[in-house]
């Protein structure tokens, strides 16, 4: 299939292909369920974490009242623990690897599609011009306000290490080793 008023930046028309794989049922009868995750850096928070510990305890003391054979106790200390965390910190938060691109990011973007479709209606030098004009233009935006984020990031990560934050300074480091 190809796209040939697709927006890529490039002189090539946009492609796509759909490739369908066929699985093997025998492995697939199990779905594999993802570990919950909660937002741990609320507990730094003196209030939240008054919260969660009395929450817990409160949870505790239902499960002690209860049998005495083990792996039933574990599994209601487990689920008791994963019920509290659920309620009190939630979910973790997703940071944001673009938080570089901000309001004046957007509207270059979007200045630069408006001239793209311009171009597409009415092929003129002009036009063709001011296409090629505000995509220099939103590029050089784009990779400024990229390296100035980067190295603000670096300075951050630097400062974690000063400080001897290691396992933030590491997380950090793997951070922003990661392409994308």
């Amino acid at each position: 299939m190809v796209f040939r008023g697709a927006n890529v930046d490039s002189d090539h028309f946009l492609s796509i292909a759909h490739d369908y794989a066929r699985l093997a049922l025998g492995k697939t009868n199990t779905p594999k369920q993802k570990p919950n995750r909660y937002n741990i850096k609320k507990l730094k928070d003196p209030i939240v974490l008054d919260r969660y510990e009395s929450e817990l305890d409160r949870c505790i003391q239902e499960v002690d009242a209860v049998k005495n054979d083990i792996d039933f106790i574990w599994a209601k200390y487990s689920e008791a623990i994963s019920d509290t965390a659920t309620k009190v910190l939630g979910p973790p938060e997703k940071d944001l690897r673009s938080s570089w691109f901000d309001e004046e990011c957007e509207k270059a973007t979007s200045t630069r599609n408006e001239a793209h479709q311009a171009m597409i209606q009415w092929e003129t030098r002009r036009n063709v011009e001011m296409y090629r004009l505000k995509r220099r233009m939103e590029k050089y935006l784009h990779q400024y306000k990229k390296r100035q984020w980067e190295k603000r990031e670096l300075e951050k990560t630097e400062l974690l290490r000063e400080h001897k934050q290691y396992k933030e300074f590491f997380k950090a480091v793997n951070r922003n080793r990661k392409p994308f």
